[in-house]
């Protein structure tokens, strides 16, 4: 059985010993909301061997007395603005100080570490009845920046919300490795990695190491959070952005799944990008070695791994638009997207899931290019295949002679922007966000039909703090700071952001007598949305009114794109590298 005991009080620079049955540490001790909140920092998930290697659970019971008072690093990482030109309230400066996604340290194979946040009161409870619901974080950052010991995700507000609400939690924030260390591939780093004798075949890939972190990550917090207090079958997994899109492949890919009760998807699915293909990665790849002077290919894995990590990133910067999940045939063997069309992919134990968006996804976007958005042309060619009339039929729905069917995008997004980019922005916000999610949330239903103890629950955030840029909407990362309960937020503000955090906590607590949220059915006429409204209270509104433009003809029509898209198979076609 596992249990911890508390071996010292609480001295008086707030640091506290545990005795667990995995070992020995020295944790943080603060009072957050009058409830007092155990930090346990930069606890080792998976060792890293050298670069792009596979990630191996850490050993446990650790030797000696585990100092986790203080953040771990981060994995090493471009330094560049994750949204250029902005000062968002999230990645730039408020009034009330800046929230970096990025930490102050980075090492290339120390950075695979989590903290666990737990309240004191439950450390000292042996029985495993009160055992506590888990809630574990997977951060954004586009697959090539970001972190989970930064002070943006701080989750002690949320532990302390979880207790006095009655629906105590532990949360777990981790990192996974980026960019060039987390998602490049190609043949000869293939074959390299055919050498790791000591990781399951499906493992042995350099594409999507940050997903084989993820799953690492997961599958240690299973195995030990109980050594904290954590029940080990009650874990919720959450995500936003790059984060969520993660945990939603790893649900449907069966050799990642995560066997745990629940998710919440925030602000991305697997259809908020194109999954690189293989053939495109290996261009990649022998571009970033010409950009570094490697001509041999016999040599090209030794010589990029005796650069510094810096150089590296430096020097491979210019192709971060491909460090992203690659379709390599192994990690992940089919296109997980097949999930619209075979309910079986989805992971039997995920018993209830949560997809969220913020009221105009794509508007960041838009807003971050000054609206200088691409043709029309362009952007359908990258998101439709070349097949049949799907290109005329996407042109025909999007054209701005249609503007008037998507009050939602043109009513509610910056005044100047112009007609091409509303259009666009309808486009785009189905593609990625809206349209695809709908799709991806009615497979989901079918596939735990009629079992209504399984719920699907949707939701909308148009909320935005008095800090958000006049005129916008709440466009991606708006509900980040309202997540977290962020102390950057006003006490007025934190009154409506406890109605959303609210909601999320009862979730993973499995507090279901709490939750007044509606339930997401499939069919059309029954799809009801819980929008968290401008004003910060709660409303539902149907997904059929047209609010979206979600109208039969369009989200048939991104049935059949996503269909086609499976037809071509995991080669693509040239304009879905974009």
């Amino acid at each position: 059985m596992t249990t911890t005991s508390i071996t010292a009080k609480m001295a008086e620079h707030s640091t506290i010993s545990l005795t667990t049955d995995i070992g020995h540490l020295q944790a943080r001790v603060q009072k957050c909301k009058g409830v007092d909140i155990v930090s346990c920092l930069n606890i080792s998930f998976a060792d890293i061997s050298y670069r792009w290697a596979a990630p191996i659970l850490s050993s446990v019971p650790w030797d000696g007395v585990r100092d986790c008072t203080k953040f771990g690093p981060q994995c090493p990482q471009a330094k560049d603005p994750l949204f250029p030109g902005h000062h968002l309230p999230v990645f730039g400066n408020l009034e009330q100080g800046s929230y970096p996604v990025q930490s102050t340290t980075s090492d290339e194979f120390k950075c695979l570490n989590l903290n666990i946040l737990a309240p004191l009161e439950n450390l000292k409870k042996t029985d495993a009845k009160e055992k506590l619901p888990v809630l574990v974080w997977a951060h954004g950052g586009a697959y090539w920046t970001g972190c989970g010991s930064v002070e943006l995700y701080d989750a002690s507000n949320i532990v302390a919300r979880s207790v006095t609400i009655g629906s105590p939690l532990i949360v777990v924030t981790f990192n996974y490795r980026l960019g060039v260390l987390g998602f490049l591939h190609s043949r000869e780093l293939a074959l390299d990695a055919q050498f790791q004798s000591n990781v399951p075949s499906e493992f042995r890939s350099t594409a999507n190491l940050g997903i084989l972190d993820t799953f690492r990550a997961f599958e240690w917090v299973k195995k030990h959070i109980g050594a904290f207090g954590g029940y080990l079958h009650n874990i919720t997994g959450m995500g936003e952005s790059a984060g969520s899109a993660i945990l939603n492949m790893t649900s449907v890919l069966p050799h990642l799944h995560l066997k745990i009760p629940r998710m919440i998807l925030s602000s991305s699915t697997m259809f908020s990008n194109h999954l690189l293909p293989k053939r495109e990665a290996q261009k990649w790849f022998e571009n970033i070695c010409t950009r570094i002077g490697v001509t041999d290919p016999c040599s090209s894995v030794a010589a990029l791994r005796a650069l510094d990590v810096d150089t590296l990133i430096e020097k491979t910067n210019f192709a971060r638009i491909s460090f992203r999940p690659i379709l390599d045939g192994m990690t992940i063997p089919y296109d997980p997207r097949q999930v619209i069309f075979d309910y079986t992919l989805w992971d039997d134990c995920l018993e209830q899931i949560v997809i969220g968006h913020c009221e105009n996804e794509s508007f960041l976007r838009s807003a971050t290019h000054r609206g200088m958005v691409p043709p029309l042309e362009t952007t359908i060619a990258g998101r439709v295949p070349p097949i049949g009339n799907l290109r005329a039929r996407a042109m025909e729905i999007y054209e701005e002679s249609k503007l008037s069917n998507f009050t939602w995008f043109s009513g509610k997004n910056d005044r100047k922007a112009t007609p091409s980019a509303l259009c666009w922005l309808a486009l785009d916000s189905h593609a990625r966000y809206y349209a695809t999610t709908q799709l991806l949330s009615e497979s989901f239903i079918r596939s735990r039909y009629p079992d209504e103890s399984k719920p699907t629950y949707k939701y909308i955030f148009s909320w935005a703090p008095q800090f958000w840029p006049k005129s916008w909407p709440a466009t991606h990362t708006a509900d980040i700071l309202p997540m977290f309960l962020h102390r950057g937020l006003s006490d007025n503000e934190l009154q409506h952001a406890h109605t959303f955090a609210d909601l999320l906590i009862h979730f993973a607590a499995k507090d279901t007598e709490a939750m007044f949220w509606k339930p997401y059915e499939a069919g059309d006429g029954n799809r009801k949305l819980n929008q968290f409204q401008r004003n910060g209270s709660w409303t539902v509104m149907d997904e059929d009114s047209g609010e979206f433009g979600l109208r039969k003809d369009i989200t048939d029509f991104w049935r059949d794109v996503v269909e086609a898209a499976l037809d071509i198979g995991m080669e693509g076609w040239e304009g879905m590298i974009r």
